[in-house]
Formats: structure tokens, C-alpha cells, sequence
């Protein structure tokens, strides 16, 4: 339940920021306890911040920029507030492994907010003490979102490796070990975007690109895992259509306890028969009185004697 919430809390965010970008943001941005309960939005804890079209200046560190404007404060209300900003910056600009920093420094600073007002070390405003649950709240959906991305993160890893291993290995037409992997590697693919839809993923969400191919958007990818199921699979019917060909002739006349000293010559494995005779032709597999094959020496470079 806690994956699919946070699958589900990254979708909403994501529409939330997309409608946070689009408006004109407002001088001042306050909020209060009643204004975030209902809708929980990070621009309605309480608190106020003031917004200017102007950069933070390097030497003033009551500002955060955020979105190409400068965020500042008037109270310990609205500096709290404030922290939750450092973390939208990091998340909005795809800088995750900041976003996750910055809610465990959100966390500590509540933490210590709260040890410090119990020990007399601060004196917190009533706005702050009032809000401390709503920053706690809105900390429990920062860090579900961190949740989420970290297992989004796992499985988008996955999908990049088995497009990179498919890169690899597709096209090499003639080199049956490279079609199976592709094959493999394309089965799984389809499995984790399968996966992905599930965990209603955005099909815009982009992987990285190959050597070869260029970076995708997961709808497109799905797409392209289709082709290249139908590839591999007519690639390995023609390399399977050849090898049974190949070996028509052997498997027609080779039956019994024979078959294993053929398996083993498919793969390479030179057979001797009486005398240290190699057997290599149908009609010798079907006529030999006695087989043998070498264990751990390579025959191919060391003969043995007989």
C-alpha cells in the first residue's frame, strides 16, 4: 500500500507543481492551519514568504531562489515554511538525491525544533508551535515522494539496462548467444514496462540513451520493444531454421544412447571412435561400436594417445 501511495503521491505532485509553474506567483504567499488542511499544498503552511522577480544577493541568507525568483521571510513561522522550498527546487529541477537531503535536514530541523522548545534553549513564536504539526504533515508527504522516486529509480535503472543490453546484442544476426540475450533482455523489458504502467509511471518519463540509440520516452520505448520482439524472434527462428538444417542428417539416423556423443559434437567437443579415429559424419555416429570424448584436456590442441 505504501509503494502504490507513493507512486500515486509523485503522479499528484507532479500536476501540482505543473499548476504552481503556470500562474503568476503572488508578492506574498501565506498560509495557515485551516488553508492547509485543505488541500495540503506546501504553499498554504502556515506561515508567509515574500516573493521577488530579483535573485537572492550571495551574502543574505534569509533568501532561497526558487523558479527564478527570490524567496524570503519575515518570522520563524515563515523561515520554517521556507525550508520546504529547498526541497521543491531540488525536486523540480530533477536533482532527486538533493530533494532526499533536503527533507532529512527538514526532519532534523523539526526534531530540533521540538527537543530545543521543551528544553528552554528557544522560544518559538505561537504561529510556529501552532503550525509544527502541518510542517510534520506535509515532511511525511515530501518523504513519500522520496519513496516513490526510489523505487521509480530502481526500475527505470533495470529498464535502461536491458535497453543497453538489447543494443548490444540485437543486429548481430549471425551470432546466436547475442540473439538469445537479445531476446531475453527484450522479455524483460517488456515485463518492467509492464511494471511501469502499473505503477502509473508517466510514459513521457525518459531513458537514457546507447551508443546507438538515442534517449526515449517510455511510450516510445514500448514501441520499440514490440519491433524488436518481432526482430529477435524471426532472427532466432532463421538461426533455429539453420541449425536444424545443419543437423538433419545426424538427427535422422542417431537415436539411443548415441544422441549424448552428438549433443556434445554440436557444441564442439571432438568424438573419437576405436583406435583414436574421430568420428565426424552421420553414418559414423549411427555405425561406431564405441564413442569417446576427453574430459579437462582440450583435444583440439593436445591429441591423445591411445
Amino acid at each position: 500500500m505504501k509503494a502504490t501511495f507513493a507512486m500515486v503521491a509523485v503522479l499528484l505532485f507532479t500536476a501540482s507543481v505543473f499548476a504552481f509553474d503556470q500562474r503568476k506567483l503572488s508578492p506574498k504567499i501565506c498560509g495557515s492551519v485551516q488553508q492547509y488542511d485543505q488541500d495540503r499544498i506546501w504553499e498554504n503552511l502556515p506561515g508567509c514568504v515574500n516573493v521577488s522577480i530579483n535573485k537572492c544577493e550571495s551574502a543574505n541568507n534569509n533568501c532561497i531562489n526558487y523558479g527564478g525568483r527570490a524567496i524570503t521571510w519575515d518570522d520563524d513561522t515563515g523561515a520554517f515554511k521556507a525550508q520546504f522550498i529547498t526541497f521543491y527546487n531540488a525536486w523540480d529541477s530533477g536533482d532527486y538525491d538533493g530533494a532526499e537531503t533536503a527533507a532529512s535536514i527538514i526532519g532534523s530541523n523539526l526534531r530540533d525544533l521540538v527537543s530545543d522548545t521543551q528544553a528552554g534553549r528557544v522560544r518559538p513564536s505561537k504561529s510556529l508551535r501552532e503550525a509544527y504539526g502541518r510542517f510534520d504533515h506535509h515532511l511525511q508527504y515530501i518523504n513519500a515522494l522520496n519513496q516513490g522516486y526510489g523505487q521509480v529509480k530502481k526500475l527505470m535503472e533495470s529498464i535502461s539496462q536491458n535497453y543497453m543490453r538489447i543494443d548490444n546484442n540485437l543486429g548481430e544476426a549471425r551470432d546466436q548467444l547475442a540473439q538469445i540475450a537479445a531476446s531475453a533482455a527484450t522479455r524483460d523489458l517488456k515485463q518492467q514496462l509492464d511494471r511501469a504502467e502499473k505503477a502509473k509511471i508517466p510514459e513521457d518519463w525518459m531513458i537514457a540513451g546507447t551508443k546507438r540509440q538515442q534517449p526515449i520516452s517510455i511510450a516510445d520505448l514500448r514501441k520499440q520493444v514490440s519491433q524488436w520482439q518481432g526482430t529477435s524472434d524471426q532472427q532466432l527462428g532463421a538461426i533455429d531454421a539453420r541449425e536444424k538444417a545443419k543437423w538433419a542428417a545426424y538427427d535422422t539416423v542417431v537415436k539411443g544412447d548415441r544422441i549424448p556423443y552428438l549433443e556434445h559434437f554440436k557444441k564442439g567437443t571432438i568424438i573419437f571412435g576405436r583406435g583414436g579415429a574421430r568420428i565426424t559424419t552421420p553414418e559414423e555416429f549411427k555405425s561406431a561400436t564405441a564413442m569417446f570424448y576427453c574430459l579437462g584436456s582440450d583435444t583440439r590442441q593436445n591429441t591423445p594417445t591411445w
